[in-house]
């Protein structure tokens, strides 16, 4: 595993989400994955390539947030939190 602490952050808002990588405080990469509205298809995708684009695997990611000004009864908001949550789940 890579001993440098990264995180991924999905930022949800009514009409784009973006995934970022970071090292601490330090952003590695920010990516726009989709307009809101092909979330499901789209971040899967683009979680695979950021960890790729910088030889991570699944276990080098120590977090995953989800930040959204939006209210809990958005769907990309909800459908991201659950995507965040999978995630933790599959690195356990």
């Amino acid at each position: 595993m890579n001993e440098k602490h990264y995180a991924l952050l999905a930022e949800v808002g009514k009409q784009e989400v973006f995934l970022s990588l970071r090292q601490g405080d330090e952003l590695i990469e920010r990516v726009l994955v989709c307009d809101g509205y092909s979330i499901v298809e789209k971040m899967l995708p683009a979680i695979d390539v950021i960890l790729k684009k910088h030889h991570l695997k699944t276990g080098d990611v120590e977090a995953f947030q989800v930040v959204s000004n939006l209210p809990e009864g958005y769907s990309a908001r909800r459908i991201t939190e659950t995507i965040a949550s999978i995630y933790g789940f599959a690195k356990a």
